[in-house]
């Protein structure tokens, strides 16, 4: 069993998610899971061309939790107050987390900082 799962792929980039988020993003708001996939879909095809920041934004650079101290950038595709949160390697975008009720305009610093460390653990264990 993959410990990552493809959502979409094209031209631009693959999108992925990490299998362990799959059954919270399949629970999330039906019209709301609809949007963020047509988002992703759009990024996949023509990256963030005609996303704007209400739909896909960086988040900042977070510390990966592996010794070399390397950080990662965040990304998050949004719709409403849900948020997927993950990185970037290459023409791969990989879901590492899922605030599916985001209470504020910001986003939550701990789970920003919990996406590059999965992220960091998905990089160490080669399973990129």
């Amino acid at each position: 069993m993959s410990e990552i799962v493809q959502i979409c792929k094209d031209s631009y980039c693959e999108i992925c998610m990490l299998k362990k988020l799959e059954r919270t993003f399949k629970k999330l708001d039906v019209k709301e899971r609809a949007r963020l996939l047509k988002w992703m879909k759009s990024y996949a095809k023509d990256g963030a061309k005609y996303l704007d920041d209400q739909k896909f934004k960086g988040e900042g650079r977070f510390p990966s939790g592996l010794p070399s101290g390397e950080k990662y950038t965040v990304y998050a595709f949004k719709a409403w107050k849900i948020r997927l949160y993950g990185c970037f390697e290459g023409k791969r975008f990989l879901i590492t987390e899922i605030d599916p009720a985001k209470k504020q305009n910001k986003a939550d610093p701990q789970k920003l900082k919990n996406a590059a460390t999965r992220y960091g653990e998905v990089v160490s264990q080669g399973r990129r």
